[in-house]
């Protein structure tokens, strides 16, 4: 009985796949095409860029950055959102996450999902 346990366990340890993927954070400044194709062909397939910083609000070059990504061949691109609930610009935030959402829309980014990111920030 204590060998068929254990090679049931060293199979099933054996067996097991891991489900990982190469992934990058991009903030605002780093989103030109020749860098997404540089890690798309070193197995990068996971992208989420800064769409949001602080009190300094949208990314001017967030529609860019997520095109480049997605024409470079990333699989999957996120888009995250980093706000201060101390900064004018950000509050009420139902409002600047509307307004992310509303400018994001009308310049046709495709995203998979917006994540958020909320701390303080040392401009506050």
């Amino acid at each position: 009985m204590f060998k068929s346990a254990t090679l049931i366990f060293f199979l099933s340890c054996w067996i097991t796949t891991s489900i990982a993927v190469l992934g990058v954070d991009m903030n605002q400044v780093q989103c030109s095409s020749a860098d997404w194709n540089c890690l798309v062909q070193n197995g990068y397939t996971f992208a989420i860029i800064q769409a949001w910083d602080g009190d300094y609000q949208q990314s001017q070059y967030i529609a860019q950055c997520v095109a480049n990504a997605w024409a470079a061949g990333m699989q999957h691109v996120d888009i995250y959102v980093f706000m201060c609930p101390n900064c004018a610009g950000n509050n009420p935030p139902s409002t600047a996450v509307r307004r992310l959402i509303n400018s994001l829309n009308s310049q046709n980014v495709k995203y998979g999902t917006m994540w958020f990111v909320i701390e303080q920030c040392s401009g506050c």
